[in-house]
């Protein structure tokens, strides 16, 4: 079976040969997942290709093609634009116009914000837009003392400022940035701390403020200063010691020696973001290779036998019970489509269209949960709340990206995948992991 690759960037100068074959290797196993059902085609060539019913276009499966027409791969049923909205409209009715935010957490608003910019830019609903602006007007220079808080805050306004074209957000985002930086130290050779008292310092703040340094410079046509920080940032979370295996990144370092290994989907999310705009901000496909290696890793650590994305260790055992967890799915998968905007790679076609089909079959609520997604994507759905139900809409608004942007065209790849022996390599990555 060979599976197209299209999009791939150019090779950087400086990508070592060990590089490309353990990316390669990754990419191996990430297929294995994504292609599941696919064994139908192991004896013949095939090609992967994005079809759309003739019947309702709204609906998109993936096909193995052969030269002689399509084969006999099962279709994938996803959500359309209509369906999706409707679900956009129950998490935004439970926006307090008064408070200008839904009754949770404080980052996880702006991350709730997020997916509501991402349905504006999906469907265009004013609605939506009104409740930007509402949020805005009502939050604006309220600061935690937490970091990472402030980071997610400017993300948002970031977004704001280029879904909408409004100055004053992009005019907060740098208030936000600029409020982050006060806490940079010298201690371990540079980073932010978490918050503004406290002398930790954890991957989470530093890959936001990487990513609002990218992103500010982008908005600001090319303004070197906040592409300076971003390159700061970048040398410092390479040269920090939180790097893991396979290009991955992990929590947190103490300033009087030791790590926090904590990993999560969450991090890696953020990881593959921040490079994806470090990537546009410097003219470096460089980076988004090392986005995609990230990414390969990732959706076969944190995916189940079945493809379908485990944000953290405890929700193997069905254990979870932090409800700070629950946007971290989301926000993977809504860093994975920003990564497959960048590339329009096939490869991670399966992997969001299973997510996105997973959770429209198994995981969502009727009667007076009707319209809410839980946080098990792979079922059975049980109790949610706005974070599950944001989270949710943005694997299905990835879905949905898969039908507005279908992969570039180009040539196959040629190296044919054993399906047993990639069967076998992911099941041992998992169990490794879940360690």
């Amino acid at each position: 079976m060979a599976l197209i690759r299209h999009g791939e960037p150019a090779k950087a100068v400086h990508e070592s040969a060990h590089e490309q074959a353990k990316e390669g290797r990754m990419r191996s196993r990430m297929l294995k997942l994504a292609a599941r059902g696919a064994a139908v085609a192991a004896a013949a060539s095939l090609t992967m290709v994005v079809a759309f019913s003739h019947a309702n276009p709204s609906y998109p499966y993936i096909a193995l093609q052969r030269s002689g027409g399509p084969s006999n791969f099962s279709v994938n049923y996803l959500p359309g634009k209509a369906q999706i909205d409707a679900e956009l409209s129950v998490l935004q009715q439970q926006f307090s116009p008064v408070a200008g935010s839904w009754d949770t957490g404080w980052w996880q608003n702006a991350n709730i914000l997020q997916t509501i910019m991402q349905g504006y830019q999906a469907t265009h609903n004013p609605v939506y837009k009104n409740d930007v602006r509402l949020a805005f007007n009502m939050n604006r220079f309220i600061s935690t003392g937490y970091n990472d808080d402030e980071g997610w805050w400017g993300l948002t306004w970031v977004m704001a400022y280029n879904t909408f074209h409004e100055r004053q957000y992009l005019y907060q985002a740098e208030y936000s940035f600029n409020y982050m930086k006060q806490s940079w130290s010298a201690s371990l050779g540079g980073g932010l701390t978490w918050n503004q008292w406290d002398s930790y310092k954890n991957a989470v703040t530093n890959l936001l403020y990487f990513d609002l340094a990218s992103q500010i410079h982008d908005a600001m046509h090319r303004d070197k200063y906040y592409l300076g920080w971003a390159r700061r940032s970048y040398r410092w979370l390479m040269h920090s010691g939180l790097m893991v295996a396979n290009g991955r990144i992990s929590d947190g370092r103490y300033v009087h020696g030791g790590f926090d290994r904590g990993n999560s989907a969450y991090l890696q999310g953020l990881w593959i973001g921040g490079l994806v705009s470090y990537a546009k901000a410097t003219h470096n496909q460089y980076y988004i290779r090392k986005a995609q290696g990230v990414a390969y890793a990732s959706d076969a650590a944190f995916a189940d036998n079945d493809g379908i994305l485990m944000g953290v260790g405890c929700e193997y055992k069905g254990i979870c019970k932090d409800l700070s967890y629950l946007p971290f799915k989301g926000i993977y998968i809504q860093n994975l489509a920003d990564l497959y905007r960048a590339t329009r790679n096939p490869e991670f076609i399966g992997f969001m269209m299973l997510n996105s089909e997973s959770i429209w079959k198994y995981d969502r609520g009727s009667g007076l949960q009707a319209g809410y997604i839980g946080y098990y994507w792979d079922g059975p759905y049980s109790t949610a709340n706005v974070v599950t139900l944001a989270a949710g809409i943005d694997a299905l608004l990835a879905g949905e990206l898969i039908r507005t942007m279908p992969p570039r065209p180009g040539p196959g790849d040629p190296r044919a995948l054993s399906l047993l022996k990639e069967e076998e390599m992911a099941r041992q990555l998992i169990a490794a992991e879940r360690k």
